[in-house]
């Protein structure tokens, strides 16, 4: 009966062996399983500081650009400038034709007052 008692802790053993064997390879995957984690955690941070950088350049950028009411008024400016500037080469021109035309009246005074 000994003997008997003894073959079956030695098949008990053998299993145990065999579950140790079962357990280490599980080991094996679990910290493989953690590295794949670990590394995916690591891009998650790089992912997470780029979002973070992104949104604050949005913020900068927002505060920095024009915004349609600014180009509006901008443009009013600008087409009440070149107006002035349309008015004032007309004014140009009509005093050159019309010192142009004092100038003849004064050439004629003179050639009048010298004939």
């Amino acid at each position: 009966m000994e003997k008997r008692i003894l073959k079956k802790l030695e098949a008990h053993d053998l299993r145990f062996d065999q579950h140790d064997q079962k357990f280490k390879e599980h080991d094996q995957r679990f910290d493989l399983i953690d590295q794949k984690l670990d590394k995916h955690g690591q891009r998650l941070d790089k992912l997470t500081i780029a979002v973070v950088d992104i949104q604050e350049e949005i913020v900068s950028i927002k505060e920095t650009m024009a915004t349609k009411e600014d180009i509006r008024g901008l443009a009013v400016t600008l087409d009440d400038l070149v107006g002035l500037y349309k008015k004032s080469d007309q004014e140009l021109t009509f005093m050159g034709h019309r010192l142009d035309r004092v100038e003849d009246d004064v050439s004629q005074l003179k050639a009048y007052r010298v004939g």
